[in-house]
């Protein structure tokens, strides 16, 4: 309930302070000792409703707090070569991934890993529920509220769409993740320095108009536009309950 009220967590004069309120009070549960007989930290609730909350409203987190957050989800999306490590249950490490995507403050650098680290899991009939739609934040040309130079550079990007132009999808979900992720990785953003290659894009343009997709989506490849509401809600990763909007 948290994360859908707060989300998307900017734009609003007041939502830095509630944001940071809530930074506040998660982190101080976590951090109070236990009273009685338990001792050590009183944890917060945790699993996959912990990290869909903090995806909705990550706008709302500055760079310092979306760099704590992600410290956090690093050793199960980023874990050391050669260390085992406890692999959390299947439906918390997707919403972790989403999570980590939602992160548009991190540098460029780290989403650039991140993003390498997705690409190894898409694999025709075995993509990750999670997989398009992180890659698709990692790598976007147009971030919903991220600063210019947090963008993943077009040449690493070209690299990805390279392989996932290649890639067969084995079923509907997977064709509409994957086609999302190539409109949304050769977008034209009208800053030359951000976008890829123009080979790369007719590429990207030619395999749109090849499959049953939006027509915004190969829209946004051939020419500068606006984001529109459908493309904003499915960025963000779900849609919100009846009665509550986005303005």
């Amino acid at each position: 309930l948290v994360g859908f009220c707060l989300r998307p967590g900017f734009g609003d004069p007041v939502d830095r302070y509630r944001v940071e309120s809530l930074w506040k009070l998660i982190t101080a549960a976590a951090s109070a000792p236990a009273s009685g007989a338990r001792k050590g930290p009183v944890l917060p609730e945790g699993g996959a409703d912990y990290w869909i909350m903090w995806r909705r409203v990550a706008g709302g987190l500055n760079a310092a707090l979306q760099q704590a957050l992600f410290a956090r989800l690093k050793p199960s999306l980023l874990p050391p070569k050669g260390k085992p490590f406890a692999k959390p249950p299947a439906n918390e490490y997707a919403e972790m991934w989403r999570a980590a995507a939602s992160l548009e403050r991190l540098d460029a650098k780290t989403k650039e890993l991140l993003g390498q680290a997705i690409l190894k899991q898409i694999k025709p009939g075995a993509v990750p529920v999670y997989a398009f739609w992180s890659l698709t934040r990692f790598g976007a040309r147009v971030q919903l509220y991220g600063p210019l130079n947090s963008v993943v550079h077009p040449e690493i990007v070209e690299k990805w769409l390279d392989e996932l132009l290649d890639f067969t999808p084995a079923n509907d979900n997977e064709r509409t993740g994957w086609l999302f992720a190539l409109a949304q990785l050769a977008r034209k953003s009208g800053l030359r320095a951000v976008e890829v290659n123009d080979t790369t894009r007719e590429r990207v343009l030619a395999v749109l108009k090849s499959n049953t997709c939006p027509a915004s989506w190969p829209r946004m490849v051939a020419e500068t536009i606006h984001s529109e509401r459908e493309e904003q809600s499915r960025l963000f990763g779900d849609s919100l309950p009846v009665g509550l909007k986005l303005k």
